[in-house]
């Protein structure tokens, strides 16, 4: 460590990387112009030079940004399979206003797979690689298959309850068919009984009259 960083003003390599946090550019790649001589000498005395002081700087700032939004990137961890802890870090040249956008964006896809994972028949490998809105239109195509899956079952019902009721009657109708039937045999019966007695009967009289004629 360099003597001269204990001198008023110097300081170490963090103490020169916070005070030109601040000066970092949108992207956090350069001073912008803005490490001036005073800097440089500070630095030469402390043994640190300007890009050492701009990549501490940088990692300070990334690591103060990466701290912020704690709630949203746990909720986006906890709706969104497959999240890496390092894509919800800020990348390398990225600006903050991207940064918070694609957070953003992470959030919004974790939501429309947590809704789609809540649908009857939803398969979650389905939504690798698709946007938000793909997402959310195979959710809405999922829910439309299973509406028209009940709906289908209910017709297959309504037909099977008719093909049923039809069999009952059309049975009916076969007893009704057999019950005549059975009736005519019964009646037919019936008059070949009475026509056999009445056979015996006109026997019987001539009979007796032949007997009446013969005393």
């Amino acid at each position: 460590m360099p003597f001269f960083q204990f001198l008023p003003g110097v300081g170490s390599l963090k103490d020169a990387a916070e005070g030109e946090m601040s000066n970092l550019s949108d992207d956090r790649t350069s001073f912008d112009e803005k490490y001036d001589w005073g800097d440089q000498i500070r630095g030469a005395l402390g043994g640190y030079s300007e890009e050492d002081v701009r990549k501490k700087a940088q990692e300070l700032l990334e690591k103060k940004i990466n701290k912020t939004n704690p709630g949203l990137r746990g909720a986006i961890e906890e709706n969104l399979p497959g999240i890496k802890p390092e894509d919800l870090k800020i990348q390398e040249g990225e600006l903050v206003a991207d940064y918070g956008k694609r957070l953003g964006q992470l959030n919004s896809r974790g939501l429309a797979v947590t809704d789609y994972v809540g649908v009857k028949g939803s398969d979650i490998s389905q939504t690798e690689g698709l946007t938000t809105q793909q997402i959310r239109k195979l959710a809405a195509a999922q829910r439309d298959a299973n509406e028209q899956a009940i709906t289908d079952k209910a017709d297959d019902r309504y037909t099977d309850a008719l093909i049923r009721t039809e069999q009952i009657r059309a049975d009916d109708r076969s007893d009704r068919r057999e019950d005549r039937a059975m009736e005519r045999e019964l009646r037919m019966m019936e008059l070949d009984q009475r026509g056999r007695k009445s056979k015996a009967e006109l026997f019987q009289a001539l009979f007796g009259l032949g007997s009446a004629f013969m005393i």
